[in-house]
């Protein structure tokens, strides 16, 4: 959570562990919007420093931080124009997945 709220600066928050699914819960602020264009959605995450490797999936050298399943349907544009994040995977990859990349 803490690395997600770093880049995206949402206030996600870890609400406990599923024992049933064995799977994190975790919330987020409601946000008023609707689906993106993938056009804003690709502007936004080009925008704090992202480069796309593929389909939904993002690298930032900068920070040595991925994104993957950013797709429109992850995030949601608001009325004032702004693009926030609501469902995207977010992860330090290792060092041979970024040699791969670079």
């Amino acid at each position: 959570m803490l690395l997600h709220n770093g880049v995206f600066g949402d206030g996600a928050c870890l609400e406990g562990i599923s024992d049933a699914r064995n799977s994190a819960v975790s919330s987020q602020p409601y946000i008023r919007g609707s689906i993106p264009e993938r056009s804003r959605t690709n502007q936004f995450v080009e925008q704090i420093g992202f480069e796309q490797m593929a389909d939904g999936f993002w690298f930032s050298q900068e920070r040595s931080v991925a994104i993957m399943d950013a797709k429109p349907a992850n995030f949601i544009e608001t009325e004032d124009g702004g693009v926030h994040s609501i469902d995207v995977a977010i992860f330090e990859p290792t060092r041979v997945m970024i040699d791969l990349w670079s």
